[in-house]
């Protein structure tokens, strides 16, 4: 199944003629230090994550983007990462801490920081996850190394290609990739997984909106039963979500600085 040739490119006519959600991701690594950024409609979060080349020394988060009044409150949680060693493959993160009670994309965007230390590479990603057409949606992933991955989704079902056929990408998910895949292809498909994720805001909008505090679902910190009453919903607008995502001037001197 071949992606679609101009997906990711901000001056193309095919581009602008698939609606979807859009994302990106940059990661820089520097001596001791490494910043990561990631911005789609609803959340713009920063993360720096400092190390001694063996374990997590420190962080600092900025929330930009939030569609709860306490997110950016929930950066406070990846206190939970001092102390962690530096891995290269990104599920050992994700077994070493309790990703429900993280500020979700805080925590994937720590967890890549912390992998793009241990490898000592910088990283990129563009997302795109079409809007659903009868339930089904085209997830694309584009890396900084011209690596593309494309899933043909219908509702939770990954249809091709392989060896994600037939998988859900609900539950069980990250063990069998933890169990699959390689470390660029397990961070390549956790990543687009949640791109994936997210894309289902773009449908629900008005229930949204609707809401005056965050859901009791327990899915992350935010949204605990003990916590989910005091986070106030922030209204999300509506965008048309044809323009491809590209790093503004702010994130890209905040990334290039020590």
């Amino acid at each position: 199944m071949a992606p679609h040739p101009d997906i990711f490119d901000i001056a193309s006519t095919d581009s602008a003629a698939i609606a979807g959600t859009r994302r990106l991701i940059r990661i820089a690594v520097h001596p001791g230090t490494v910043r990561a950024v990631v911005a789609d409609d609803v959340h713009h979060f920063r993360v720096e994550i400092h190390h001694d080349n063996q374990v997590v020394t420190g962080y600092r988060t900025e929330a930009l983007r939030i569609p709860f009044s306490l997110c950016d409150m929930a950066g406070g949680r990846l206190q939970q990462l001092v102390g962690q060693p530096l891995t290269p493959r990104i599920t050992d993160i994700h077994r070493q801490v309790d990703g429900r009670q993280q500020c979700t994309h805080q925590f994937d965007l720590a967890a890549l920081a912390v992998v793009a230390a241990a490898r000592q590479r910088s990283r990129g990603y563009d997302l795109v996850v079409s809007d659903p057409v009868e339930k089904q949606c085209d997830a694309w992933l584009r890396r900084d190394d011209g690596f593309i991955l494309h899933w043909r989704i219908d509702r939770n079902i990954i249809c091709a290609p392989e060896p994600y056929a037939r998988l859900n990408v609900g539950s069980g998910f990250t063990d069998w990739v933890s169990h699959t895949c390689d470390d660029d292809d397990a961070e390549a498909a956790l990543t687009l997984r949640r791109a994936h994720f997210i894309s289902r805001g773009r449908g629900m909008l008005d229930e949204i909106n609707a809401r005056t505090h965050a859901p009791d679902r327990g899915g992350c910190w935010v949204q605990q039963p003990e916590r989910a009453e005091k986070a106030m919903s922030l209204t999300l607008l509506p965008t048309e979500g044809k323009t491809p995502r590209i790093l503004n001037a702010t994130d890209a001197h905040w990334l290039a600085e020590v």
